[in-house]
């Protein structure tokens, strides 16, 4: 009976190693970004702040060790991850560094695996025709050109004018 015990004791424990293996494996070979469908509602607004949203997410929600990194990638990613965090945290709060470390990933994101250039961006916002620019659109074009030119101080210039 104790032969019996032990030989199907291995068995399970050689059938939980090629199961957790294999699971290792297939994370490891899963490709992370997908392809985007471009359509002619890939560039709105709202489409473009879900897939931000879902990006944010499976950055800071993702399990590093599932997905076998070498010891020295895993303390990178593990660095990155908290950062964004920390930043996503700090932001709420009006940190600036945070707020920039936040924007400066949202436009990587949007620009490199989004695919966001100059010339599809009038599609969310129709910078080439200004009649068709809202009320805060208009407001948000100047005080980013206020805040290039007087730094913190673009709203009081901007209420001075």
């Amino acid at each position: 009976m104790a032969i019996t015990n032990i030989i199907l004791i291995l068995v399970v424990i050689a059938a939980a190693v090629y199961f957790i293996f294999y699971n290792i494996q297939k994370k490891k070979n899963a490709e992370v970004e997908i392809q985007i469908d471009v359509d002619d509602k890939t560039y709105t607004i709202q489409k473009m702040i879900e897939f931000v949203k879902k990006r944010l997410d499976e950055i800071t929600k993702i399990n590093l060790y599932d997905i076998g990194l070498s010891e020295e990638e895993l303390k990178r990613r593990k660095n990155k991850k908290y950062a964004l965090k920390k930043a996503l945290k700090g932001c709420t709060y009006g940190d600036v560094n945070d707020k920039k470390y936040v924007k400066e990933l949202i436009f990587d994101l949007l620009e490199k695996e989004y695919g966001v250039t100059e010339s599809n961006i009038s599609k969310a916002i129709p910078f080439d025709i200004p009649s068709l620019l809202t009320p805060q659109d208009k407001f948000d074009i100047l005080i980013f050109m206020y805040k290039k030119e007087f730094g913190y101080e673009a709203l009081t210039e901007l209420i001075k004018k």
